[in-house]
């Protein structure tokens, strides 16, 4: 969905600067994948999944703390 440039090198990031720009349906094309790509990876629903599988690994890391701590105890 984009273009590789090696960092700190203006040169290539020209050319790919000039490449999108002579090339609107191309600039157009990579704009719209990007958006389906961030509309897929941050979607409302997979954040909350993944909030909910934090939460839910948590939960049994803590749990497994206790027992451990029980376990030690006894």
């Amino acid at each position: 969905t984009g273009i590789l440039v090696p960092p700190s090198d203006p040169e290539p990031l020209a050319v790919a600067i000039q490449s999108l720009y002579e090339n609107p349906a191309r600039a157009a094309e990579m704009g719209r994948e990007a958006q389906r790509e961030v509309r897929a990876q941050y979607s409302f629903e997979r954040m909350i999944d993944a909030f909910d599988d934090l939460y839910e690994r948590e939960l049994r890391a803590r749990h497994a703390l206790r027992a451990e701590a029980a376990a030690a105890g006894a």
